[in-house]
């Protein structure tokens, strides 16, 4: 087992290889349900591969070595499926017996984290992230929670996320429109474990909607990305993704 936090001895920043990554890919996708056909969201096929399969594989190739995977609806198939295409990367499971947000299955999972601050990422979206500067500047603020943002790309249906000019976030709204000074939230996270008391064990709990609010006034920051969030979310996005990735992928192979 690794320790639980990275010491400034040994290493002024840590880089992705020390940091354990906890994907939330529990969630039912009911807007999706009408093109999988009973497919847990993160597993849409994505020019023949699961979503989350092409994710965690980004995510390697950006060096991270260990993945806890947050499932709940058909969390068996999720399971079945890397076990049965298990790689050199170190996967642990964390299973919701019900629903329990995105907050919640964090706590859920948090038994499982061995690493001091450790990445979160949705397991529906994906943004071509400088993980390095994106460590570097979580650890440069002491922040308790560092989130990727992206320009709104006119995007009116996602996270809106005010960032002050020193990064900090000064407000957060889940889904209900964005202004000319907002930024899309990229569903990429940056967490102290210090943040782990801020939620309630055994209930449901929101990230976006819960934690951030009542963390307001704490050192919690956006970090600008250079690129654009795709995520699968709806028939209409998980289309646009399809194509979007596939390039990507094809690109990334050539």
């Amino acid at each position: 087992m690794r320790t639980t936090a990275i010491s400034a001895k040994d290493k002024q920043y840590p880089g992705p290889e020390d940091l354990d990554v906890v994907i939330l890919c529990g969630g039912f996708g009911k807007r999706l349900q009408s093109v999988l056909n009973g497919v847990p969201k993160s597993m849409a096929p994505i020019n023949g591969k699961p979503f989350l399969e092409f994710l965690v594989e980004s995510l390697a190739e950006k060096g991270f070595q260990r993945f806890i995977l947050c499932t709940g609806f058909m969390g068996n198939v999720i399971q079945d499926y890397f076990e049965d295409n298990a790689s050199r990367l170190e996967l642990v499971f964390s299973q919701e017996n019900r629903s329990l947000g995105t907050a919640g299955a964090i706590k859920n999972a948090e038994r499982l984290i061995e690493t001091n601050p450790f990445v979160v990422v949705n397991g529906d979206s994906f943004c071509n992230c400088d993980f390095p500067e994106f460590i570097k500047f979580h650890r440069d603020r002491g922040a308790i929670i560092t989130l990727a943002v992206c320009c709104t790309d006119g995007r009116t249906d996602s996270g809106a996320v005010w960032v002050g000019q020193d990064g900090r976030v000064t407000d957060f709204s889940e889904k209900v429109g964005h202004t000319g000074d907002s930024f899309v939230n990229a569903g990429f996270y940056l967490l102290d474990r210090l943040m782990l008391a801020f939620i309630p064990e055994g209930i449901t709990y929101s990230l976006e909607l819960q934690v951030l609010h009542e963390m307001k006034g704490l050192p919690v920051y956006g970090f600008p990305t250079g690129g654009r969030v795709v995520d699968i979310g709806t028939p209409e996005r998980y289309a646009e993704a399809q194509h979007i990735l596939a390039n990507f992928m094809r690109g990334r192979e050539s």
